[in-house]
């Protein structure tokens, strides 16, 4: 798609040390079907060659732009993007994935056909050596819509996603919306918070994402702070949504039950023994969602393991400790 009737999209790509990902990330927008492109390489500071690699491509396209800032973090590094952006739309992409060539057009035609505020196409998930290890979609290229309600039951039941990469945002959504810094699993909050908002959501059965799936990342090891922050993010959204949206404090209490579920079976032992913080606020937040558990879609196993939790934390807390190391 091409013309000066094509819509500008602003993508914004935060670089931290990705050296050895950068050119693959930015040829695949430079090589974009769709050309009405502004991509905004934001350096956040990165201690290897990236700088210089980014101002080489805004030398070669007029298209780039280029931010170099001190040192923020993902959500700092977006946010920069955001605030001298000037595109129609927003789409985001981490500097160690890539697009397929058509990913932008498809993203454009969806939202603009069916007028959603929010285009989603699925992802190709690759290894180090970009060997594709799953295909999320069907690639029949058919279109569903969801309402927010909809959309955020399927996040928070891990069956939609819950990442801004993989889509496509009407940019006056997000005028006067900033990613909040320091903040773990920020995509999903981020999001969620959109979403409450009532903004609609259009998917494409199209995986033009090929997002890198590192050994030990964050979304894939075991305890840690980014698991213990999707319990509190999931009751703050919860709390947020019983005033401005009731009808999804259920599906945000539900994902507080699992993610503490899961938070409990991880934990080692003397996080509990020392009843330290990850346990005494992941044990507060598990408690004020049990009165959702009946009516929630955990299975019977989990919902054992939480009702027992919620009786003597500590008692079966250790249980669960010893069976994970084990199993470890």
């Amino acid at each position: 798609m091409t013309g000066n009737s094509a819509p500008l999209v602003s993508v914004i790509v935060p670089i931290y040390k990705a050296e050895p990902f950068l050119e693959k990330c930015v040829q695949s927008l430079l090589t974009q079907t769709y050309s009405s492109l502004e991509i905004i390489l934001v350096d956040d500071g990165s201690p290897d060659n990236c700088p210089a690699y980014c101002d080489a491509f805004a030398q070669t396209d007029s298209r780039v732009r280029v931010i170099h800032k001190r040192n923020g973090g993902l959500s700092d590094a977006r946010n920069a993007g955001l605030d001298i952006a000037v595109g129609e739309y927003i789409s985001f992409i981490d500097s160690d994935d890539y697009m397929d060539a058509e990913a932008i057009e498809c993203l454009v035609q969806t939202a603009q056909s069916t007028g959603c505020g929010i285009a989603h196409m699925k992802s190709f998930i690759v290894d180090s050596e970009y060997n594709i290890l799953k295909n999320q979609s069907g690639n029949t290229r058919s279109v569903k819509c969801f309402s927010a309600v909809e959309y955020i039951q399927g996040m928070c039941e891990k069956r939609y996603s819950e990442s801004v990469c993989d889509k496509l945002f009407d940019a006056a959504l997000l005028r006067n919306r900033r990613f909040e810094k320091g903040r773990l699993n920020e995509d999903f909050f981020f999001l969620s918070l959109l979403l409450l908002e009532g903004y609609d959501v259009a998917e494409i059965d199209y995986s033009g994402y090929h997002y890198y799936q590192r050994a030990g990342s964050i979304t894939n090891s075991g305890f840690g702070p980014s698991l213990v922050d999707s319990v509190k993010n999931a009751c703050e959204l919860k709390r947020i949504s019983r005033v401005i949206c009731p009808a999804a404090e259920k599906h945000f209490a539900r994902l507080t039950l699992y993610q503490a579920r899961t938070v409990f079976i991880t934990m080692p032992w003397e996080y509990t023994k020392n009843e330290r913080p990850e346990y005494t606020m992941t044990l507060a937040y598990m408690r004020e969602c049990i009165p959702f558990l009946n009516g929630s879609s955990i299975s019977k196993v989990d919902k054992f393991i939480l009702s027992a939790i919620n009786i003597a934390p500590k008692l079966f807390i250790s249980i669960l400790s010893k069976i994970w190391r084990y199993k470890k």
